[in-house]
C-alpha cells in the first residue's frame, strides 16, 4: 500500500539516503492519519525540490487514492523510477545491500512487541479436517464483475 507515503519513501531513501534518512519516514507499527500526512507532505517536498515538481497530486489524493486517481499515482511512481533509474541525477546514490540489511536488523530491534509463539492448538483450529471438509468448502467464491473492478490494489 502506497496512500501512506513510508513505502515510497523507504524507496526514495534507497535511491538517496543523504537526502531523505530513514529516521525521517514515520515508520510505526500503528500509524495516524497525521503520520501518513506528514510521510506524503515529506515525499511531496522531496520530489518538488529534487524532482521538477514531480509530486501532482495533493495530500488528500494521496491518502485517500480513489480508483479514479490510480493512473495518477502509477505515473507518480515510474517517473520516481524513471529519475533514480534513468536520469541518475548527481544525488542519486543507491544504498549498498549489506547497509539495507543492517537497517532492516535495526529495524526489527526496534519492533516493541516480542514474537508470540503459536500453540499446535490454536495452529490446528485453522485447519479443515478432511472428514468435515465439503466440496462446496474447497471452492473459490465466485466474483461478480463489478466487485473486481471496485477494488484498489497498487501491488
Amino acid at each position: 500500500d502506497v496512500c501512506d507515503g513510508s513505502a515510497l519513501l523507504a524507496v526514495v531513501h534507497y535511491y538517496c539516503p543523504e537526502l531523505i534518512k530513514l529516521d525521517d519516514i514515520c515508520l510505526k507499527e500503528v500509524t495516524s492519519i497525521g503520520d501518513h500526512l506528514y510521510n506524503i507532505q515529506l515525499l511531496k517536498d522531496f520530489s518538488n525540490e529534487y524532482l521538477n515538481k514531480c509530486f501532482y497530486l495533493t495530500l488528500e489524493d494521496m491518502l485517500y487514492a480513489p480508483l479514479v486517481l490510480k493512473p495518477n499515482v502509477m505515473v507518480f511512481i515510474a517517473e520516481l523510477f524513471w529519475w533514480f533509474e534513468i536520469v541518475k541525477p548527481e544525488f542519486v546514490q543507491p544504498r549498498d545491500i549489506q547497509e539495507v540489511k543492517d537497517a532492516k536488523s535495526i529495524l526489527q530491534q526496534k519492533s516493541s512487541r516480542p514474537p508470540i509463539p503459536i500453540s499446535n492448538a490454536t495452529k490446528r483450529s485453522f485447519m479443515v479436517s478432511p472428514a468435515t471438509a465439503t466440496s462446496g468448502d474447497l471452492q473459490m467464491p465466485i466474483q461478480s464483475t463489478s466487485d473486481v473492478y471496485n477494488r484498489y490494489y497498487l501491488h
